[in-house]
């Protein structure tokens, strides 16, 4: 039991005792002392031996009716025979010469020795519960391992980041077929990315099962189900899942919860889908961002959210950004959400719109990006650097392939150095 488990069992059984001597109207307290409460009373309890146990009809408030229980010190007691339980129109007002215990009732000690033990018992419950729940959801010590929590917290409390900073932290693409997968597992990489979809998606051999493929795919020789299985048991790496269709989220989540509920999944878990139509592209091909979200609440909340928008983008066309009315609607849609939310977007696009991302992380302290890149892109150095100059580290991660990123890192680390100096 932790620290805080056992103030948490010190501070209830400080309630019981301070309870004690309190009137109550809780029935945990006094329904042996109060027989009458199976026939409609309304108990309230007094501490033996030094105060009574009352009880009022409900039934005949005009009678006034109530029986005492006065200290067992008070008056000799005699043995009562065991059945009978008097109700309160049964109860009668007795003197001071009369018994101390009414005929079939319990005595106040023993109700109360009886009564102390089930509070106990119910405290000794609640710490359990408490202490078995919080060692589902994270490791002893770290806040960060468990699924809504802090990648770099996470990745700097494993020793695999040396401070916060979104550029020590590296990516595994598309680790989707076993074979891929493998090869992930046997990286040093922190964060492992993978696409989800639903096998036979939209054939007359769709299954609904989740496998691990990027579309068109629609077969893999891998499920999510087995992905899960070897990642959490085989790894300590942050998990990244990338939905392509909506029909993968649900059955998808129930997974993710089946296993989070099992205690298996202590790191972080991204759940990543282009939400909103982006950067020149002429039909909608977005996974549904109301359904999307709103399966994320119901089925698996404890996540951070990887929300982008649907991008093209050609170096021998003109091409357009980002504009700020998408952002503005990327922003209003998960605002009032209460997970950390970090925003996929094109490395190659970032800087001409700038303003408007910068203008989103100002939003709320949840927010950070992602930029990502595909292996042809022209992005420059410059550009990420003016990113990086304009931005605190801890909001950026940066999912770029080499040589791009060993340039990036090492003009970045100098330039920090000479800031310093």
């Amino acid at each position: 039991m932790t620290r805080e488990h056992s103030h948490f069992l010190h501070l209830s059984l400080q309630v019981l005792g301070k309870n004690r001597g309190r009137r109550s109207s809780s029935p945990f307290f006094c329904p042996l002392s109060c027989p009458a409460k199976a026939q409609g009373t309304l108990c309230s309890c007094f501490s033996p031996p030094d105060s009574l146990a009352h009880c009022e009809s409900k039934d005949s408030p005009g009678e006034g009716r109530q029986m005492y229980h006065e200290p067992l010190d008070s008056h000799p007691s005699t043995p009562q025979p065991e059945g009978k339980i008097l109700s309160a129109r049964e109860a009668k007002p007795r003197t001071l010469t009369e018994p101390a215990v009414e005929e079939g009732t319990m005595a106040p000690r023993k109700a109360w020795a009886v009564a102390g033990g089930m509070g106990v018992v119910l405290v000794v419950a609640i710490v359990l519960a408490v202490s078995l729940t919080q060692s589902r959801s994270s490791q002893p010590g770290c806040e960060s391992c468990r699924p809504d929590g802090d990648m770099m917290d996470y990745l700097l409390s494993n020793g695999h980041i040396s401070h916060k900073d979104g550029l020590l932290v590296t990516w595994y693409h598309a680790a989707n077929s076993r074979s891929e997968m493998e090869a992930a597992l046997s990286s040093d990489v922190m964060v492992l990315e993978a696409d989800v979809n639903v096998e036979g998606l939209n054939t007359d051999n769709e299954t609904g099962v989740p496998i691990m493929a990027h579309p068109p795919a629609i077969y893999s020789n891998n499920t999510l189900e087995h992905w899960l299985e070897a990642v959490l048991t085989r790894s300590i790496k942050g998990i990244k899942l990338d939905f392509k269709s909506i029909q993968a989220v649900g059955p998808s989540l129930d997974l993710l919860r089946k296993q989070t509920e099992d205690g298996k999944v202590q790191r972080p878990v991204w759940i990543n889908a282009d939400i909103l139509n982006g950067p020149n592209v002429p039909i909608p091909i977005a996974v549904n961002a109301t359904r999307f979200l709103s399966l994320v609440q119901e089925k698996y909340p404890d996540a951070t959210l990887s929300v982008g928008w649907t991008t093209l983008y050609s170096p021998f066309t003109p091409n357009s950004t980002y504009t700020q009315d998408m952002i503005e609607k990327m922003h209003s849609l998960v605002e009032a959400l209460p997970q950390k939310v970090t925003f996929p977007v094109w490395a190659v696009m970032a800087r001409a719109a700038w303003s408007h991302f910068s203008w989103l992380l100002s939003q709320s302290e949840r927010y950070s990006l992602t930029l990502w890149q595909s292996a042809s892109d022209p992005v420059t150095v410059d550009d990420l650097l003016y990113i990086r100059k304009h931005s605190a580290t801890h909001q950026i991660y940066y999912d770029l392939f080499e040589p791009i990123l060993s340039q990036f890192k090492q003009l970045a680390r100098e330039r920090s150095g000479s800031s310093r100096g």
